[in-house]
């Protein structure tokens, strides 16, 4: 796929298609990746995502922010924690949490070059 110095897709007709076919590819493995969490594919960010109407970043930037309590319950929900268990569990559960951090500190960084690449694909696609 054609570059120029602005790190800026070029076009034509072959490498457009190829480019986007790429990203669709890369798409649906990152959606494979993430359904293994059912949590996720439940949020509300999720279903703005992959049934939202409109102006995605619209929608989302409008959320409201989760309070502190939510966030606890949802964990308490989700990785199903019992608070008195042996130190051992705990901590494997914090490594579990810390994967999934990096996982999604990883996606999210994707995630904005993909935004990103796409905008300047759209300026140049005009």
């Amino acid at each position: 796929m054609p570059v120029d110095s602005k790190g800026v897709h070029t076009s034509n007709a072959t490498s457009d298609s190829d480019f986007v076919e790429g990203r669709r590819i890369l798409l649906e493995k990152f959606i494979r990746q993430l359904s293994q969490f059912n949590y996720l594919l439940e949020s509300k960010e999720c279903q703005i995502f992959f049934r939202g109407a409109g102006e995605v970043t619209t929608q989302l930037t409008g959320l409201a922010p989760e309070l502190p309590k939510e966030t606890l319950e949802k964990f308490r929900a989700n990785f199903a924690i019992d608070e008195d268990q042996a130190n051992s569990e705990m901590l494997a559960y914090k490594d579990k949490i810390s994967v999934f951090q990096s996982f999604l500190t990883r996606a999210f960084q994707q995630l904005e070059k993909q935004v990103e690449q796409f905008r300047k694909y759209a300026l140049n696609y005009d």
